[in-house]
């Protein structure tokens, strides 16, 4: 997109209309919501469509897949990420990857971990070190 932040209100408008009476329900518009945030850099935008309580999960009605679930966690925990909230993100990154497995394999990831690492901002390498330190306390 040229230009992320005109996204964002219809894509909020289509969360809505899609979220079949549930103000929990996660749809299949939410990763692109998220998505358009980041990259427009309005993380304010996408706080209040990652901070509810609880997430209804993946169901026909709202059209919502694993692979929209993976990349809703992935997407909302660098929201997080920019807001410099780092636990807040670390336990999105962590949901992302404790999913089962049968929804891991939805989710097609087009580069290598090296090449991750090899492109890291100072925000991943915080949060990478902090669940290093984590799973070290825990060994």
């Amino acid at each position: 997109l040229k230009c992320p932040a005109k996204a964002i209100q219809p894509l909020a408008c289509a969360v809505e209309l899609v979220r079949c009476g549930s103000p929990t329900a996660l749809t299949a518009a939410h990763p692109a919501l998220v998505q358009a945030c980041l990259s427009a850099r309005m993380y304010h935008a996408a706080l209040p469509f990652i901070e509810s309580p609880a997430l209804t999960q993946a169901s026909k009605c709202t059209g919502c897949r694993p692979r929209d679930v993976l990349t809703y966690l992935y997407y909302s925990g660098r929201v997080y990420l920019g807001t410099k909230q780092f636990s807040k993100a670390t336990s999105l990154f962590l949901r992302a990857l404790a999913m089962p497995a049968d929804c891991a394999h939805a989710v097609h990831w087009p580069v290598s971990y090296t090449h991750l690492r090899a492109h890291e901002t100072p925000e991943h390498l915080v949060c990478r070190l902090l669940l290093e330190k984590k799973k070290k306390k825990t060994s």
